[in-house]
């Protein structure tokens, strides 16, 4: 699989909500060794939000809301995917 979107989502699949306990910014390591950023809202739920940010990138009118459901038990991560290969938030900048 090389698609590092595709890896981090099935790493947020697998990985135990709780070691994120109190966590606010973490780092995935891709399989190639990329950091990709991610701000995580940690909650007591069973539940994992995985939120990819738009072809702008994450944008701050976005954290209310994932804190929102963070506090009704959904945990959110949120990843820079724009951050994590320092590309500029637009339209083409993810594409290969």
């Amino acid at each position: 699989m090389s698609n590092p979107v595709a890896r981090l989502c099935l790493l947020a699949l697998f990985c135990l909500p709780a070691a994120l306990a109190g966590a606010d910014q973490l780092d995935v390591e891709t399989r190639l060794g990329d950091q990709i950023p991610v701000t995580a809202f940690p909650a007591a739920g069973e539940r994992l939000l995985l939120w990819l940010p738009g072809e702008f990138g994450l944008t701050p009118r976005q954290r209310p809301t994932a804190e929102a459901l963070a506090e009704r038990g959904i945990e959110v991560w949120q990843p820079d995917l724009h951050g994590a290969w320092f590309l500029p938030p637009g339209r083409y900048s993810l594409l290969d």
